[in-house]
């Protein structure tokens, strides 16, 4: 895991307000979170300086998941992180353009996801799939392999 996304974690945990193991993930952070859908897509316009977009996302433990975060303009630095039901940091990746994070859920709950996009994004376009393990190899060996 990057420094960034360490510190970024940091800062999450130490500004939430969580009550119990097992509490909803919005409850985690003081910004509320947009929900997405396994299969969905979502297209979210940025601040001229940047940001960061919560969302909470229903998985299912075991399967394999991928997040695609790509920024408008291409090109602008980007962060995407996954949060376990307990609020814990299981997932990060950091780019330029594109950012890809897979990875198959531990168990079964709401998660949540962090997008950032930093200075210079007018916006982002976020998908969260269910691949197959087979798909998820091909995807691991050929970092341009679209489903």
């Amino acid at each position: 895991m990057s420094v960034f996304a360490t510190v970024s974690a940091m800062l999450d945990r130490a500004g939430a307000t969580r009550s119990a193991v097992g509490s909803e993930t919005s409850e985690l952070w003081r910004v509320p979170a947009s929900r997405i859908a396994v299969g969905g897509t979502e297209r979210v316009p940025v601040r001229g300086d940047g940001g960061e977009h919560r969302f909470t996302v229903a998985l299912v433990g075991g399967q394999v998941y991928t997040f695609d975060l790509q920024t408008l303009p291409r090109g602008v630095r980007a962060l995407l992180s996954l949060y376990a039901p307990a609020g814990e940091v299981i997932g990060s990746e950091g780019g330029w353009g594109r950012v890809r994070l897979v990875l198959a859920a531990p168990a079964t709950g709401l998660y949540a996801v962090a997008a950032e996009v930093l200075a210079g994004g007018d916006a982002f376009v976020l998908r969260a799939q269910s691949w197959t393990r087979d798909q998820v190899a091909r995807a691991i060996e050929d970092p341009l392999y679209v489903l």
